[in-house]
């Protein structure tokens, strides 16, 4: 209890003034310490290779709000005729945007465009030979094979972990609430990557967006026309061929437009400059953690050590 009292009592005789004289006293062990952090910062930020991100700004092509008269009439009609046909009120972007999202599109992004050992394995990017650098103990380059470090059943990584991967450290996409443009960011250690994996992403969305609407607009026809042959009633067969119509009308616009679903405003391109590491920013942080660290070992070795001659 008297040894508590001694403590509060000391801290609060202890004057900003006695700080500062402790600390000039310190100085040398002061400035050693700040300098071995400062040092070990610029080796530490040095040893972290460099990223780069490439952008691509698109504008979603939204659903035909202009025709929602024609598309409420066609719904009504689709309904007494009961024929399923397509809602071309559906926000095809938003849907987009979940698909590129989803582990479904990300793993067959992956397989198809032949990237798990770029995106699993690359630790840095050779610039003046322009190749990838991989992890020599997770793949081996000479064999081509995977290296099974952890000794599990597979040495490959699984296209959950790769999806995880993608999704936590390389894929990043942001919607502008107020213009509506979309923008996509890739992170990778090479800038050719990123920038080539930014488009491949817009390709394949939209193949992939326009292959599921061919795919419905053929189902609706196919039913549609066997409707028409079973159906006698020239009116009635009138209203369907209004929605063979519409879904023709559907097919063509998805057979001329390649931009299906984003239409790219600003294409992505090599990045010249590194996106990061912040190399200054580590290394502010880590000296200047040394030297608060400095200063809270002197504070403490004077308060718990105050007649203690040896020098530090």
């Amino acid at each position: 209890m008297d040894s508590n009292n001694e403590e509060l009592s000391y801290y609060q005789n202890y004057a900003f003034s006695d700080l500062l004289n402790l600390f000039w006293e310190k100085k040398v062990f002061i400035l050693i310490l700040s300098s071995i952090f400062a040092v070990s910062s610029v080796i530490f930020a040095l040893s972290i290779p460099d990223k780069y991100t490439s952008y691509t700004l698109v504008m979603p092509k939204e659903s035909q709000s202009q025709n929602s008269s024609i598309t409420s009439g066609l719904g009504n009609i689709a309904r007494l005729t009961g024929v399923p046909i397509q809602n071309n009120e559906t926000d095809k972007s938003r849907l987009g945007i979940e698909i590129l999202k989803s582990r479904n599109f990300v793993s067959n992004f992956i397989n198809n465009r032949d990237i798990k050992i770029d995106l699993m394995a690359s630790n840095g990017w050779n610039r003046k030979e322009n190749i990838l650098n991989y992890d020599s103990r997770l793949f081996d380059q000479n064999t081509k094979n995977w290296i099974n470090v952890n000794k599990k059943d597979s040495k490959e990584p699984t296209l959950q972990e790769a999806y995880k991967f993608w999704m936590e450290s390389v894929f990043e996409i942001n919607k502008d609430k107020a213009t509506g443009f979309v923008t996509i960011s890739i992170k990778h250690f090479s800038p050719v990557i990123s920038q080539r994996w930014s488009s491949w992403l817009i390709e394949d969305i939209n193949n992939v967006m326009r292959e599921k609407d061919l795919e419905e607009a053929s189902k609706s026809l196919d039913f549609l026309n066997q409707k028409v042959l079973l159906n006698n009633n020239q009116d009635m067969q009138n209203l369907l061929y209004v929605l063979i119509q519409k879904e023709m009308e559907t097919e063509m616009m998805a057979y001329a437009n390649d931009d299906y679903v984003f239409s790219v405003i600003d294409p992505a391109i090599i990045p010249e400059v590194k996106s990061e590491p912040s190399r200054s920013q580590i290394c502010f942080i880590i000296t200047l953690i040394g030297f608060l660290a400095s200063l809270v070992i002197v504070m403490i070795k004077d308060i718990y050590f105050p007649n203690s001659k040896q020098s530090y």
